[in-house]
């Protein structure tokens, strides 16, 4: 898995999801992260129950994932924030 850096345009907060919505550095390409902040074990229960295909599963080997909200200095042409 390749490491995502991502130019954030906007970000939505919907109460029970966070979306944030921006270009992907490398490859110019939109990209959406979606954060759910609903308990996923009663999700991912009723998914089953519902009879969908179980999800792909990657072990992290202590993978921690940060989400940093940092400016850009090269934004705003310069002024100052």
């Amino acid at each position: 898995m390749e490491p995502v850096r991502v130019r954030l345009d906007e970000i939505i907060d919907f109460g029970v999801f966070v979306t944030f919505v921006g270009t992907d550095v490398d490859s110019d390409e939109t990209v959406a992260v979606y954060v759910d902040r609903r308990p996923f074990i009663p999700f991912l229960q009723a998914w089953q129950g519902e009879g969908f295909p179980e999800p792909v599963s990657f072990e992290t080997n202590r993978l921690i994932l940060s989400i940093d909200v940092l400016l850009d200095d090269r934004c705003c042409d310069g002024a100052e924030i």
